[in-house]
């Protein structure tokens, strides 16, 4: 029984290592998906034109998604890996500014360096929410959009009280979400292997019998 889960926590192991490479590759720009990404560290949630987009910081992307909930595209920006504001140009293309420049310049979100950018109001205040709750947007007629649900990611529309899924992540960008995540759940399928099996390697060493790496590995599968 020992040797089947001890089996079953390797593949998984395999399979969340797989994912962790993923992530990296994604983060480095190695590749780029086309596809839509896990909602992980987001930096904010824009609605304009009919168009829902969520910046996702461990990515340096935006994605775009219609008003259903589909996945249109994905915008890569360069943020310097420091997480990053956004906002919808007059071309209804997103732009971007670093939250590290916005903070080390003290640049406060409603001065000229940003109505030089030709923000309206609204805008203004989407950024100032941005800056202080990310996971939330609520627009000119009250409807909120909010990521919800740290495990099992998801994003909500709330009207008159009212609260809709748009979409739910499907199993793969949950378990692969964002470099924090995978590198945690490495770590925790790797160290529940060990307590698995630390009893029968410690009285591997205890009958004293000389331990290496290839006796420890035999005595993990022995029955």
């Amino acid at each position: 029984m020992r040797r089947f889960f001890s089996l079953i926590l390797l593949s998984l192991l395999a399979f969340e290592a797989i994912g962790l490479l993923w992530n990296i590759f994604v983060k480095l720009d190695v590749i780029s998906p086309s596809n839509e990404l896990p909602l992980a560290n987001i930096q904010g949630i824009v609605v304009s034109n009919n168009l829902i987009l969520i910046g996702l910081g461990d990515y340096d992307v935006i994605q775009e998604f219609d008003l259903s909930g589909s996945h249109i595209k994905n915008w890569k920006i360069n943020s310097l890996n420091k997480g990053f504001l956004f906002w919808i140009d007059e071309q209804g293309n997103p732009k971007s500014e670093n939250r590290w420049s916005i903070g080390k310049l003290k640049k406060p979100l409603t001065t000229q360096y940003f109505r030089d950018a030709k923000l309206d109001s609204v805008q203004l205040i989407s950024l100032s929410n941005q800056w202080n709750e990310p996971e939330l947007y609520v627009d000119q007629n009250g409807v909120k959009y909010e990521i919800r649900n740290p495990v099992y990611r998801q994003l909500t529309r709330t009207a008159n009280s009212e609260t809709e899924v748009v979409f739910s992540q499907g199993l793969i960008n949950n378990i692969w979400c964002g470099l924090t995540r995978t590198w945690l759940y490495c770590a925790a399928i790797w160290f529940s292997f060990l307590f698995l099996n630390i009893i029968p390697l410690t009285k591997h060493v205890m009958n004293g019998e000389s331990f290496s790496l290839k006796s420890g590995w035999k005595e993990i599968w022995r029955k």
